[in-house]
């Protein structure tokens, strides 16, 4: 399981010990975009989503949003999930 966090966050969620890799939003080029990959969103940021489903585009299976904290985030979701990767 790999965890995406900003980098003020990153050694703490790393000291936990329960991820297989954390990573910063910075990094996302280093997601492996030939797996399956299922996104737990807990912030509901819209370049975050953005760029990773351009990254993974057919590999991201599911996308849940648990919680967010942009608003607008709900009908832009639904736009780009329905809307082909360019």
């Amino acid at each position: 399981m790999v965890v995406i966090s900003s980098k003020c966050n990153l050694e703490m969620i790393s000291n936990l010990s329960i991820y297989d890799n954390t990573m910063t939003y910075e990094n996302l080029i280093e997601i492996d975009a030939s797996k399956p990959t299922v996104k737990v969103d807990i912030f509901g940021n819209r370049d975050v989503l953005r760029r990773l489903h351009k990254r993974l585009s057919n590999s991201m299976k599911l996308y849940s949003n648990v919680g967010f904290t942009h608003s607008e985030m709900v009908t832009w979701a639904l736009i780009l999930f329905s809307s082909p990767v360019t």
